[in-house]
């Protein structure tokens, strides 16, 4: 059965009924903060039963506020927490009655406790501190009666069990301040009571993933230390740990557990058997895993399950396949996805759900290529869709570049997928101006069609924007990541010079005028992008990027942990001392007498992933060579940028860079 797309009153005025004063930004689409400005509605999500909604949206100070409203919708929502110094993030529903959430100060260091963890009821009773945030702020009031776990405990999940409880994680450090453990805890949110899971476990100490039954019990932990990749299981709080499945690090066939479906049925997710991850069954009697998938996609991955905790079994799969998708298992919410997705054509349609097989309330995500994204309250019963908000409703979709996703293939026969970003008016085949604009990571998500700041940023500029998913990326199987190891500056290089050939061969693009821009891992490669293919690139600009690849591993400011040091980065990256010859000639610092293009160098103050060390360094070296070099540093930003405002600036400093190089 098809949908009436009904508008009803309250999702349209929905900020003026929150009484919260906030308002549509005055910026237009077509000025610089426009595209990335925080969004107005942040999230929305459904009670367990799917009774009541959360609304995290911006307050009039431009910090996000938590309402409440009852469902289905006969009032305004009712504003639980809102604060004029202060975001309201990371809210999850407790049981239909209560909610947990974080209260976070902007530039305020996690290790001076400048976030901290909150419950509170539905209609704004018994409020409870559960984690620490630093003292003296005035963002709580007397009202907020607690028994206060330090900074470092983090929710891990909730349960929907019934209970008021909700599972914490705490992170250990050393004396060095160097994270070496994590132990889990229940807690009590009405009295912050703890109970400890997995104290004296050294298996737990290490988890990195915890999997409990329908009865709350730990049964499976999954644990990453010291280059190895382990799995455990028990049958109950009694029994021994016991280890089923023990790989190296980067293994093809490690195992994520997702979901006890019975005694001893473990859904996992796993690349076993194929290239790609899908979820499979894991018996936990015989340590053996059915090689016949339940669901495995060509190409790509699988990239998280959908739960119905009350269930108690896996309903759905998301993924993104060019576009975010959903699969569903249930017969239920595969006719509610097909009758939404008829009801909104052309768009990537999201549902979200609680009890999914039993709810009448579902949250639709609801977004295009030039739409950032809206949420829809489907409510089953009436077959109907009500509007509960856009997330950026200052962007005009018909002000935006078309964006588009093709398969092609690296010079060693890789198949790579890359996404374009066509200027509004310019969806053919025209030689354009282009930007390449490499993603961070590098073992990391990479572009889809869904809509991008910084590529309609560029593209409303009269660019072509490229974006190339280069091995590495991760959610198109193990083939394309263990193509990567060790491959910074070469192969997956090559990845992006390639995809630069394709797009001129398809005559999209002038080849002659393509400038490289991207942060991070993404910085370096912008930076080793003339260097390595000299011809390919007319400007590079660098955002907080790697110069010094050895320097990830000695400087004393940055944030790598021992175990990623001693482990995964040798592994990935290369050994600082077999492969010291290969890290240097590979490094942009050793490298910058080889650029022969201009280079924009921005560089944030306070950035530990990347600390400016690696800025300063290559600036000496660059104007040592008679490289063409500016530099722009933002003292009080770190590795991601936090400011609007220097977002923006660095961003109108960007294109007026590439605008000086690409149209003299």
């Amino acid at each position: 059965m098809s949908l009436q797309f009904t508008v009803r009153r309250w999702g349209a005025g929905l900020a003026a009924a929150l009484l919260l004063g906030a308002t549509v930004p005055a910026t237009a689409a077509s000025d610089t903060a426009g595209y990335f400005n925080p969004p107005k509605f942040a999230s929305a999500k459904l009670s367990p039963s799917g009774n009541r909604l959360a609304l995290v949206v911006k307050n009039d100070e431009g910090f996000e506020a938590l309402a409440v409203m009852d469902l289905p919708p006969t009032q305004p929502p009712r504003v639980l927490q809102s604060y004029p110094t202060a975001h309201v993030t990371d809210v999850n529903w407790v049981n239909d009655q209560r909610l947990v959430f974080r209260v976070t100060e902007p530039r305020t260091d996690m290790r001076e406790d400048g976030s901290g963890i909150f419950a509170i009821d539905h209609d704004g009773a018994d409020e409870v501190m559960l984690t620490s945030r630093r003292l003296g702020n005035n963002v709580t009031e007397s009202r907020v009666r607690s028994r206060v776990l330090p900074y470092n405990w983090s929710l891990h999940d909730t349960l929907d069990d019934g209970s008021d409880d909700v599972i914490l994680e705490e992170v250990i450090y050393d004396a060095l301040r160097d994270p070496i453990g994590r132990r889990l805890g229940r807690v009590d949110s009405k009295t912050g009571v703890l109970q400890a899971l997995t104290a004296g476990t050294d298996a737990s100490y290490n988890g990195i993933e915890w999997e409990f039954d329908r009865q709350g019990t730990m049964r499976a932990i999954r644990t990453r230390t010291q280059g190895r990749d382990r799995l455990l299981t028990r049958r109950s709080p009694q029994d021994e740990w016991k280890t089923l499945w023990d790989r190296d690090l980067l293994a093809d066939d490690t195992l994520s557990p997702v979901q006890f479906e019975n005694d001893h049925e473990l859904i996992v997710q796993s690349s076993v058997g194929g290239d790609t991850s899908g979820l499979h069954v894991l018996d936990t009697l015989t340590g053996k895993v059915d090689p016949e998938p339940l669901l495995r996609v060509a190409r790509y991955d699988i990239e998280s399950a959908i739960v119905d905790k009350r269930a108690g079994r896996v309903v759905g799969a998301q993924l993104t396949a060019g576009r975010p998708m959903t699969v569903w298992f249930s017969e239920r919410m595969t006719a509610i996805q097909k009758s939404v997705d008829l009801a909104l054509p052309e768009r990537f349609n999201t549902i979200a759900c609680g009890r999914c097989e039993s709810s009448r309330f579902y949250v639709v995500f609801s977004q295009t290529d030039k739409l950032p994204g809206e949420f829809i309250l489907y409510d089953h019963e009436k077959k109907s869709l009500s509007p509960i908000g856009s997330m950026r409703p200052w962007i005009d979709p018909s002000r935006q570049g078309r964006r588009s996703f093709h398969w092609t293939q690296a010079r060693d026969g890789l198949p790579l997928s890359v996404v374009v970003t066509h200027p509004a008016g310019h969806d053919g085949k025209e030689a354009l101006p282009a930007i390449v604009v490499v993603h961070g990571g590098p073992w990391a998500e990479g572009s889809d069609r869904s809509w991008s700041g910084f590529a309609q940023f560029f593209a409303s500029r009269g660019y072509r924007v490229i974006e190339p998913n280069f091995r590495g990326t991760t959610g198109y199987g193990r083939r394309a990541f263990n193509a990567s190891i060790k491959q910074w500056g070469q192969s997956m290089q090559d990845d992006l010079a390639d995809s630069v050939q394709w797009a001129a061969k398809e005559g999209l693009i002038d080849a002659k005028r393509v400038c490289i821009f991207g942060g991070s891992y993404g910085g370096y490669a912008a930076l080793m992008g003339p260097v390595k293919h000299p011809d390919a690139y007319r400007c590079a600009v660098s955002v907080n990027g790697v110069t010094d690849i050895q320097l990830m591993f000695t400087s004393a400011r940055a944030d790598a942990t021992r175990n990623s040091l001693l482990y995964s980065m040798p592994r990935l990256v290369g050994d600082p001392d077999k492969d010291a010859a290969m890290l240097r000639e590979n490094s942009p610092v050793a490298r910058a007498a080889d650029i022969k293009v201009p280079v924009l160098l921005v560089q944030g103050g306070r950035d530990r992933r990347v600390p400016k060390e690696h800025a300063d360094d290559f600036e000496a070296a660059a104007r040592k060579a008679g490289v063409k070099i500016e530099r722009v540093d933002y003292p009080d930003e770190y590795h991601s940028f936090i400011e609007v405002k220097n977002i923006a600036d660095f961003a109108d400093r960007s294109a007026a860079f590439i605008d000086r190089v690409l149209k003299p």
